[in-house]
């Protein structure tokens, strides 16, 4: 009777925590289940392909109902400039994932900086960002590129070269952990966790990562953008490094290993000659209120913030040339 009642109680509680949308790691699953659905109609030639993009001038509305339009190059930005000062390479978070176009960190900085372009894209990794920066520098040069990382961009990096040194610094896990995280209240309850351990200065999954992330792993990424600030220099123009943050490193209050990819960024740029742009202490400052709409993309706020540092960063930067 009470292993019923438990049963039933669990079932319960499961049920109001996927009604109520409680658990944002439950709800970032399904939109991203949704969403590759969505979309994968609209990307071309494939996701396993090194550079893809989307159909040039699709139109769509993705999961969070914001309206894609791409432009004629096959990114989500509007049409691109000739004789832009400021080209942008990334991922998702600064395609503006999560928020309207109008809202995103490049459409801020483009109302600033007209001559910007964005040539940013979902699920692109280094290698991804590297392909298309060599093919739209062949046709059109800006004074300054900005190649945006965090850190899944780096592990891309070293999972697309079966580097052995990162795999076995993640262990799979154990079947039961692994049919859990199926479950909303388990995932619900796992946040709640997860946000007391931040905030009592103890460290996640990702925190850890970076705080053990080897020299042979950071070497293997300086030699990558090493490579990509040289075919940059080559066509006159200056590369910048912008790293953004996982939400873990935002909101912990163990400050070291907060700040400790936001650090191995900066010495790694400036080892090469690199700018590096790092907006951690910054959103670290300002995350009185919620700045993610998930582990790792930025909300309306978040974006708000990096625009701001964006701007803030290129005219010192501009001051001192």
């Amino acid at each position: 009777m009470i292993t019923a009642s438990l049963i039933v109680g669990l079932f319960l509680c499961e049920l109001a925590v996927r009604i109520l949308k409680l658990s944002v790691t439950y709800e970032s699953k399904q939109r991203t289940s949704a969403h590759h659905q969505i979309i994968k109609k609209y990307i071309t030639p494939s996701f396993q392909s090194i550079g893809y993009r989307f159909v040039a001038n699709a139109q769509f509305t993705d999961i969070f109902n914001h309206s894609y339009q791409i432009n004629n190059q096959g990114f989500r930005s509007a049409p691109s400039t000739s004789a832009p000062l400021f080209n942008f390479f990334g991922d998702s978070v600064f395609e503006g994932f999560g928020v309207a176009y109008d809202a995103s960190a490049f459409n801020l900085f483009k109302n600033i900086h007209p001559k910007s372009n964005n040539y940013s894209m979902q699920g692109y990794g280094l290698l991804d960002i590297k392909h298309t920066l060599t093919k739209i520098l062949e046709k059109q040069i800006s004074k300054h590129t900005i190649i945006q990382l965090c850190f899944n961009d780096v592990t891309d990096l070293i999972k697309r070269s079966k580097n052995k040194d990162f795999n076995s610094q993640n262990p799979k896990e154990n079947w039961l952990k692994k049919h859990f995280q199926n479950f909303a209240l388990y995932l619900f309850l796992a946040e709640k966790k997860h946000y007391f351990d931040l905030k009592n200065n103890k460290a996640d999954f990702f925190l850890n990562q970076q705080h053990n992330i080897s020299n042979q792993i950071l070497n293997q990424l300086k030699d990558e953008l090493q490579q990509l600030k040289e075919i940059c220099h080559s066509k006159g123009s200056t590369l910048h490094i912008l790293y953004s943050p996982y939400r873990s490193e935002v909101i912990a209050s163990d400050e070291v290993k907060a700040l400790k990819m936001h650090q191995n960024m900066q010495e790694l740029c400036l080892s090469i000659g690199l700018p590096y742009i790092g907006p951690t202490p910054y959103f670290r400052e300002n995350n009185s209120k919620e700045l993610f709409v998930d582990h790792v993309h930025l909300n309306e706020r978040g974006n708000k913030l990096l625009s701001e540092h964006l701007i803030n960063y290129f005219s010192d930067y501009s001051s001192k040339e």
